[in-house]
């Protein structure tokens, strides 16, 4: 596995064959990024996403060293990813997600991701969501356009992880974050913490003309929150 921060991998299909360990000192850019960098995708113009499958082929994905380290993805975009599982070490903490840094879809309409079978492995910490959420950037209103989804089904974030470790996040949850989404057979048993909108599955949906549901999950962990916790 390499950093292929830029690559242009519209239908590619990549699978694991061996356990994979990553550290921060060299894992420093996530696969997927904008063309001159900045946080604007300009609907899509200028978005250079993963638009293929990514199998992890339940391998383990390991991120080690000390410090803040980048997920596997930054941007997504017709994404699959499915049978992986990620483990942070003791002295590293995700920086933003789990899995996938930020769902960016204004001016998009089709799919995001499918993530399916993804396992966030006891003991590892993210700063934000255990999986995946979306930021707002360039519209104030919401990060993603109605019809830019991501399914998340049969994923677990397994008891022993830390969700949001510092507790100064709004909009954030167990699996997904502020996320338009349907998530399906998943269960986390986190220990979540955030401000706003914290939630042991998904903190809150995204955009007022999108969806989020959530069906047949179950949550087992704790949250601990100031408003609009559960």
């Amino acid at each position: 596995l390499v950093n292929v921060k830029g690559a242009d991998f519209t239908g590619t299909f990549v699978k694991l064959t061996a356990d994979v360990t990553l550290t921060n000192a060299t894992w420093t850019s996530s696969i997927g990024c904008t063309i001159d960098g900045t946080h604007d995708i300009k609907s899509g113009a200028n978005l250079r996403a993963f638009p293929g499958t990514f199998d992890g082929d339940n391998h383990p994905l390991t991120f080690d060293g000390t410090g803040t380290v980048k997920p596997l993805f930054g941007y997504v975009r017709n994404t699959t990813i499915k049978n992986l599982n990620i483990q942070g070490t003791e002295n590293v903490v995700f920086e933003d997600h789990g899995l996938i840094s930020t769902i960016e879809g204004v001016g998009l309409n089709n799919d995001a991701a499918i993530i399916d079978h993804v396992t966030l492995k006891s003991g590892t910490k993210t700063t934000k969501s255990g999986l995946v959420g979306a930021t707002m950037t360039t519209n104030p209103y919401a990060a993603a356009s109605a019809g830019f989804l991501t399914t998340i089904t049969n994923c677990v974030v397994e008891e022993g992880c830390i969700i949001g470790v510092n507790g100064d996040q709004n909009m954030i949850g167990g699996i997904a974050g502020r996320l338009i989404c349907e998530i399906d057979n998943c269960v986390s048993y986190a220990d979540v913490y955030g401000k706003n909108y914290v939630g042991g599955i998904l903190g809150t949906m995204d955009n007022a003309m999108g969806a989020a549901i959530v069906t047949n999950s179950a949550f087992h962990g704790t949250v601990t929150g100031t408003n609009n916790v559960g």
